[in-house]
């Protein structure tokens, strides 16, 4: 069943004592246990490393070790894949109770775990709300939400509006005068039925598709990928002996092709002497002329960047400027007039604070690669494309 038919299926809370359905459903947990957080990711991250940095920034400013907590993702569709910026955030032991309670019995299908606020309809710029049980869930636009009680969702829906502006809010059963006072004194219109919103001329909430389960261990893709390769070792192993037999029985064939070989070189050499390389030994034919004509267009190109000298010692200069327990590992040019800067800093701020410094310096500098190190402190990458000096 494809994600988009999730929402006609019956749903169950876990934790409620209730049976299990005895057709597929939807697993539900309280969004209080699994909230949906912001987190600060440097330009450049994705996949896997965009996970691991996301995952150890939130549990650093929880103060959680790796196995208290699960991070995933959040994406509202499949192009967020690599601009993801909110996670939710479930304790390890909580998600284990979790699955151990709706899967492994049997006509037990869940096919997917979510936190409660999630099961909402949601539109853009709309905030869409229901009271469950003496609590409010809540679901502002596309990319956030949260589940509490009513005291303490008037604080927290508070405090969101000051930060995001909503252009409309529904109720889905009987509203609550509270939250109500809330959303009226940040000027957000209340109606208790999507009709409501159609006639403002807003969009109606809608069932949306969410990327994210918490059934799937965020870290399990890896493993699992490593397991269905090992029963291939073996024949793979097989394979390579058997192109290694091969390859000696077919090496007498290759003797006529290298007379030709040689042959088409010394055509080559005498055509690269004529044109390119009058003078001196031919022993890269590639790298020698690419540089032959480097240095031919290099005259003209002089004006359309910076020196790249210039742009080294100002980047130097540059770098002795950087926040600190900051360590220059390695500098060198690549792709032309690109500078690489490998370097280790004391955290992931550190990186964004020098990428700043770099900029109001005049450079086009980006982060490349960042990754936390086994002990304390970052590795990264900034790669200089550009440099305005100051006139």
């Amino acid at each position: 069943m494809s994600r988009r038919d999730l929402s006609q299926l019956p749903r169950f809370y876990c934790g409620s004592g209730a049976p299990l359905p005895d057709t597929a459903f939807v697993a539900l947990v309280p969004g209080e246990a699994a909230p949906l957080l912001p987190v600060s990711l440097p330009d450049g991250l994705k996949g896997a490393a965009r996970r691991k940095v996301a995952a150890l920034r939130l549990r650093d400013g929880a103060g959680l070790a790796a196995s208290a907590a699960e991070v995933h993702p959040f994406l509202t569709d499949a192009k967020a894949s690599s601009t993801w910026d909110r996670a939710v955030v479930a304790a390890s032991e909580a998600l284990a109770g979790w699955r151990a309670e709706v899967t492994g019995r049997p006509r037990a299908r869940a096919l997917a775990l979510l936190p409660d606020y999630l099961d909402l309809p949601a539109a853009k710029d709309i905030a869409t709300l229901q009271m469950r049980d003496d609590r409010v869930l809540v679901r502002l636009g596309l990319s956030d939400g949260f589940s509490a009680e009513p005291p303490l969702c008037e604080a927290i829906l508070r405090r969101a509006l000051a930060a995001t502006s909503m252009r409309g809010a529904v109720w889905i059963g009987p509203p609550s005068p509270g939250i109500d006072a809330v959303l009226a004194a940040a000027d957000v219109p209340v109606c208790t039925e999507a009709q409501g919103l159609k006639a403002l001329g807003l969009a109606v909430p809608q069932a949306q598709p969410v990327m994210l389960d918490l059934l799937q261990d965020p870290g399990a893709e890896a493993q699992r990928l490593q397991q269905a390769l090992r029963p291939w070792r073996l024949p793979a192993a097989l394979a390579c002996l058997a192109a290694l037999t091969f390859g000696g029985h077919q090496a007498w064939l290759g003797q006529q092709a290298a007379q030709e070989a040689r042959a088409l070189r010394g055509e080559t050499e005498a055509m690269l002497r004529s044109a390119i390389l009058p003078t001196g030994p031919i022993l890269d034919v590639r790298t020698q002329v690419s540089r032959a004509l480097a240095a031919a267009q290099r005259p003209a190109a002089t004006d359309s960047g910076p020196d790249p000298l210039r742009m080294f010692a100002a980047t130097a200069d540059a770098l002795r400027a950087a926040p600190d327990g900051t360590e220059v590992q390695a500098v060198a040019f690549v792709a032309g007039a690109e500078l690489a800067v490998d370097l280790t800093l004391a955290s992931f701020a550190a990186a964004d604070a020098l990428l700043a410094q770099l900029r109001a310096r005049g450079f086009t500098a980006s982060l490349a690669d960042a990754s936390a190190l086994d002990g304390e402190g970052v590795a990264a990458r900034l790669m200089i494309t550009g440099w305005e000096p100051d006139q």
